[in-house]
């Protein structure tokens, strides 16, 4: 931690300054990491690196809403940046969902054929109980991702909110057959599970 300091005092750059930030949480005291990247961030608040670093420090520390103004303080000079209006999106899924809904569907607009990008627009469609749209959304980002296991289980939920009950089992087997060692297998047997109750 000294070695940072040190470095960070001889002469200050975003490298440095997250180095010093993520050892100050690697030791335990998020605080003084989150502090160390916000005073940087503050005086150089157009700095991508180092403001999405403090966002993920934020995040880390269960803080959400100030990980999204960190990043929404970003957008202001990368207006049309659609993995920040993403990610913020994602960060204000429970917060503020009306306002992470409209923010994905800019999202969207902006960039209608990126993946990552309708996959979270679906998902906030599906929170908002407009699960038709993402059903829709959902086959459309997994024909460009055929592999892409969080787009396939995402896709298996809105068909069951829509009750395509049977599209959505053979979706959810497809993530057991196909990702033996996927995140995502844990939730499609559960849901596997409350399909067979049904």
């Amino acid at each position: 931690l000294s070695l940072y300091r040190s470095v960070n005092e001889q002469g200050a750059s975003t490298a440095s300054t997250m180095a010093l930030a993520y050892a100050y949480a690697d030791s335990g005291n998020v605080n003084e990491g989150i502090a160390t990247l916000r005073q940087w961030v503050e005086q150089h608040p157009g700095d991508k690196r180092a403001s999405i670093g403090l966002a993920q420090l934020q995040s880390n520390a269960g803080r959400p809403d100030a990980a999204a103004e960190t990043l929404s303080r970003l957008l202001t000079y990368r207006p049309k940046d659609v993995g920040l209006m993403n990610d913020i999106a994602l960060l204000m899924r429970r917060e503020a969902p009306a306002k992470a809904l409209a923010l994905a569907q800019r999202a969207n607009e902006l960039a209608p054929e990126q993946s990552a990008i309708m996959d979270t627009f679906a998902v906030l469609l599906l929170d908002a109980g407009r699960a038709p749209e993402s059903v829709q959304l959902l086959t459309r980002a997994l024909s460009q991702e055929p592999e892409n296991a969080t787009i396939r289980l995402h896709l298996a939920q809105a068909l069951l909110a829509d009750g395509a009950l049977v599209r959505a089992r053979v979706e959810l087997e497809n993530i057991l057959a196909r990702y033996p060692e996927a995140p995502e297998r844990e939730a499609a047997e559960a849901l596997l599970a409350r399909l067979s109750v049904q």
